[in-house]
Formats: structure tokens, C-alpha cells, sequence
């Protein structure tokens, strides 16, 4: 119920009553992967990208002996866009 609350508030352009909610729920289900992964992806999509690697990491560890990775896709995503906001800044001339 937290996630999708969040995914809403968020999609409606309340930030920060989805970073709330997602707040909550963390306290509620501090080992909930899905949790941590929802989270990151909205802290991703607002560029706060230790933030977000810290709950990828999170879910990664919740949910490791179901998915058996050793490299998550998310934390891949994470690195990509910093690459791609650094390469914003050098074009813009700020980096």
C-alpha cells in the first residue's frame, strides 16, 4: 500500500509527500526490497545518486538469494546517469 501511495504522490508531482510516505514505509519494512528499489529509483529520478545506490544496495541485499546477481541493473543505472549528468555539465560549461 506505501509503495504505490508514493508512486502516485510522486507521479502528481508531490515529492516530498512521496519521499514521506517512502520514509514510513522504510520504518515499517526496513528489509522490504521493494521498498528500498521504489525508493531509489524516484531519489535517482530527483539525482540524488549516493542516495539512491544506498537503497539499491539495500534491496540487492534483501532479496540476494532469490536474484543471485553479484552486479544489480539498478546500480548500473546509477552509474550511468552519473556519467551522463557529468557529461551534461561539461557541455553546458559548468563541469
Amino acid at each position: 500500500m506505501h509503495i504505490q501511495l508514493a508512486v502516485a504522490y510522486y507521479r502528481n508531482g508531490e515529492v516530498q509527500k512521496a519521499i514521506h510516505t517512502f520514509d514510513r514505509a522504510k520504518s515499517q519494512f526496513p528489509q522490504s526490497a521493494d521498498v528500498h528499489n521504489y525508493y531509489g529509483e524516484i531519489l535517482l529520478d530527483q539525482q540524488r545518486f549516493e542516495d539512491a545506490e544506498a537503497h539499491f544496495k539495500t534491496g540487492k541485499a534483501s532479496c540476494m538469494h532469490i536474484v543471485g546477481h553479484t552486479e544489480s541493473v539498478k546500480l548500473t543505472r546509477v552509474r550511468h546517469f552519473r556519467f551522463l549528468g557529468g557529461m551534461r555539465s561539461v557541455v553546458a560549461g559548468t563541469g
